[in-house]
């Protein structure tokens, strides 16, 4: 551990890390079950049974549930009258949804 960048309060004694000093660490966290691997932009995080894939501004659950929430709304547009997505269609996005939730999380 780089002394110059992090402080050795902030991990605990679970825990195993390397770093660069420079932003870039990775971490296996025994108590958590967890392991992070962070680059200063990008944060991938496997903790139990769940996966985080996260940036400054986004992650990937947060995407992948917008999208399906979107195609279980989607609507046409134009003759004849609107359209909205089939019963069964939503089942399956609805599904997917689930599905998405159950291995990733914001």
């Amino acid at each position: 551990m780089w002394a110059d960048e992090y402080e050795a309060g902030e991990f605990s004694k679970d825990q195993f890390v390397i770093t660069d000093g420079e932003g870039m660490k990775s971490v296996i966290d025994v108590k958590e079950k967890g392991i992070l691997i962070d680059n200063g932009e990008l944060k991938v995080y496997l903790k139990a049974d769940k996966l985080s894939v996260k940036n400054g501004s986004k992650n990937l659950f947060t995407i992948l549930d917008a999208h399906l929430q979107n195609l279980i709304a989607m609507k046409t547009v134009g003759s004849p009258a609107q359209h909205v997505v089939s019963p069964g269609d939503i089942q399956k996005f609805t599904q997917d949804k689930t599905d998405i939730g159950l291995i990733l999380e914001a």
